[in-house]
């Protein structure tokens, strides 16, 4: 994996997840995006931020985080999630029901990887809006651009 992607710490234990995020970044660098420093599948972090924060935890199959003193970017993906046992079907679903904005199959992959472009660009505003609580008009804003982004079809 780091061959392909230049990524220079992978910690991915598992052929069928280290695939789907392979697949998925060589896209993203092919792109010309941001690639994280450290690729890790943990299902304890997520447990850890599940017992954390609640109700509030990221329920999802990857997450982006980063080190505010070294500045590294990190993706985890948590093995334990059902969307690594049926990628597809699980993406068909969410998406079908409105939960996630587009159907491709790597789409949680990539969103957290527009988390990462985001804190790429600039790391300091990045900081700042993940504490950051949405009105309601910002959140009528996020809905329509969710809606939009549903509509994007990707080519890969």
């Amino acid at each position: 994996m780091r061959r392909n992607t230049g990524v220079p710490y992978c910690a991915l234990r598992g052929l069928e997840i280290g695939n789907e995020v392979n697949k998925a970044l060589e896209i993203l660098s092919k792109r010309g995006l941001a690639l994280p420093d450290h690729l890790r599948v943990d299902a304890a972090i997520f447990d850890y931020w599940r017992a954390k924060m609640g109700a509030a935890a990221n329920d999802s199959p990857a997450a982006f985080t980063f080190d505010a003193r070294t500045q590294e970017a990190y993706l985890f993906f948590d093995p334990a999630d059902a969307y690594w046992a049926h990628p597809q079907m699980i993406v068909d679903h969410l998406h079908q029901s409105g939960y996630w904005s587009t159907g491709h199959r790597h789409h949680p992959i990539v969103h957290e990887a527009g988390h990462l472009a985001h804190f790429r660009a600039s790391p300091t505003l990045y900081a700042a809006m993940r504490s950051h609580r949405f009105s309601a008009k910002e959140s009528a804003t996020a809905t329509k651009v969710s809606g939009v982004a549903s509509k994007v079809r990707s080519n890969e």
